[in-house]
């Protein structure tokens, strides 16, 4: 255990508390966790769960990045013009996640057609440096082109924060590439190009599987 870890958008609107890093003999990090032993690990709560995913969504062409108490970086977030919101706070500023998640509608994919959204892009989470990529599925768009949440599979897949295995996968990209930036990319086109970046859950002779990435992985 170690200190304490927010996950950030560099926009220094919203953070999220992911508690402290765990970390294996080789002082590699393998998942966050609140520091008291009943509560469940993030990609088993829907609050935490719901919380990410939609931050990927409303941050869509903006970069997280995962931030320690003890970094200058963090410092930096609470310069003017004042600190960012923290989901599932309840300090003055802070939103709660029941606030956060009222009417969000990520459960509603199998709808997208009757609501006229838009899912003709694909999102990624992203890591620049390690050149890996997390495929986060349809960027699903309003009318003014806003995406509204992510959805992987078909009409009658859960949405992505129900689903057990797509979930861990994007708890784990967190835990690997902590303190990395890491931009959600919606496209083609694409801000960068990210074609040839590893693929967690991909298919490619080069990619990597789900099984094998979550493998062991007691996040």
């Amino acid at each position: 255990m170690g200190i304490d870890a927010s996950l950030f958008c560099l926009c220094r609107r919203v953070r999220l508390f992911l508690g402290k890093p765990v970390r294996n003999s080789w002082d590699d990090i393998i998942y966050f966790a609140y520091a008291h032993p009943n509560a469940p690990n993030h990609s088993q709560s829907r609050e935490m769960s719901g919380a990410l995913w939609k931050i990927f969504a409303e941050h869509v062409g903006h970069q997280l990045q995962v931030i320690y108490d003890s970094q200058l970086e963090y410092d930096e977030m609470w310069e003017p013009p004042g600190p960012p919101a923290k989901i599932g706070g309840d300090e003055p500023g802070d939103i709660e996640f029941d606030d956060y998640l009222a009417g969000w509608p990520e459960d509603d994919f199998a709808d997208y057609p009757s609501n006229g959204w838009d899912v003709s892009k694909v999102g990624y989470l992203a890591c620049f440096r390690c050149r890996e990529r997390l495929c986060l599925g349809h960027a699903v768009r309003d009318a003014d082109g806003r995406v509204l949440f992510f959805h992987r599979g078909g009409p009658e897949t859960p949405a992505n924060s129900r689903q057990p295995v797509l979930n861990r996968a994007a708890w784990r990209f967190l835990a690997r590439h902590s303190t990395h930036e890491m931009p959600i990319v919606v496209g083609p086109p694409y801000d960068r190009d990210i074609d040839g970046y590893v693929e967690i859950g991909g298919q490619r002779p080069n990619d990597v599987p789900f099984d094998d990435y979550l493998a062991n992985w007691p996040g």
